[in-house]
C-alpha cells in the first residue's frame, strides 16, 4: 500500500546524515512554464524540476539529472475549477499522497507561534493516513515539516546563494526521510500559497527542449 512504500528511495536519506539543498523560488498560483534545478549550496546540481501547467499532463516533475523521473505532482484540479487537492504521484500517475489544508486549530500553538502563520497543510495517503503535517509561515518560507507523531524531519527559510541573486530557499531534510516527498510537498505547497511576483520572477520562463511533463507521466487518476 503506498504509506508503506516510498516516493523516491534513491532520494532516502543516509542514517547520520542530513540532506541540504536550495529550492528556486518562483512557484505561484497560476499556470506555469519553467524548469530549474534544485542545487546544494554550492551550486552543484542535485536533481531537475520542471513545471509543465500548459501541456496535457498539467503539473510538476521531478527527475534526476539524467532524465530518470522521479515523482510529479499533479496540479490539474488548481487551475479547472475542480477544488481537489493536489497530488503527489509516482512517475506511473498513481497517486501516492495528497496535499490536504490542515483543519483550523491542528496545528500546536508552539508551531504557530505567530498570528501571520497558517494552519498549514497534510500530506495524506489514499487511504486517509497522515505521513506529514507542514507548518510555518509560508510567504516567508519558514516552514517545519513534522512526522506523524510531531517529530521535526525538515525545516526551510530564505537562503541567498552567493553564485546567483535569484530568490532561494534552504530545505534540510533528516536522516532516514525520503526527500523527494518533502521536496514535492514543498513544490506544491509553493503552487499553493505562490510568492514570485513579490520577487519579480516571471511565471514563464525558459525550459530545455523536450522538459514536459507529458513525457514521463500516464494519465492514470488512482
Amino acid at each position: 500500500e503506498p504509506s508503506a512504500k516510498l516516493l523516491c528511495p534513491c532520494l532516502l536519506v543516509p542514517d547520520g546524515a542530513e540532506l541540504v539543498c536550495a529550492i528556486r523560488d518562483v512557484l505561484a498560483p497560476g499556470r506555469q512554464e519553467v524548469s530549474f534545478r534544485i542545487v546544494d549550496l554550492e551550486g552543484r546540481a542535485l536533481s531537475d524540476c520542471i513545471v509543465d501547467e500548459t501541456g496535457p499532463q498539467c503539473g510538476i516533475l521531478l527527475r534526476l539529472l539524467d532524465g530518470t523521473p522521479l515523482a510529479w505532482v499533479r496540479t490539474r484540479m488548481l487551475h479547472e475549477g475542480t477544488f481537489g487537492p493536489p497530488e503527489i504521484c509516482f512517475p506511473s500517475g498513481q497517486t501516492f499522497c495528497r496535499v490536504e489544508r490542515a483543519k483550523p486549530g491542528a496545528a500546536a500553538p508552539s508551531e504557530r507561534p505567530n498570528e501571520r502563520e497558517a494552519d498549514g497543510y497534510e500530506l495524506r495517503d489514499p487511504a486517509g493516513r497522515l505521513l506529514y503535517s507542514i507548518c510555518g509561515d509560508f510567504q516567508e518560507r519558514a516552514v517545519n515539516v513534522l512526522g506523524p507523531t510531531g517529530q521535526l524531519v525538515c525545516a526551510t527559510e530564505r537562503c541567498r546563494l552567493s553564485f546567483d541573486d535569484r530568490p532561494y530557499f534552504q530545505t534540510c531534510v533528516d536522516s532516514g526521510i525520503d526527500a523527494g516527498l518533502i521536496i514535492c510537498g514543498l513544490l506544491a505547497i509553493g503552487k499553493l500559497e505562490g510568492g514570485p511576483q513579490q520577487h519579480g520572477e516571471p511565471c514563464f520562463g525558459p525550459r530545455e527542449s523536450g522538459d514536459s511533463c507529458s513525457s514521463f507521466a500516464g494519465t492514470s487518476n488512482q
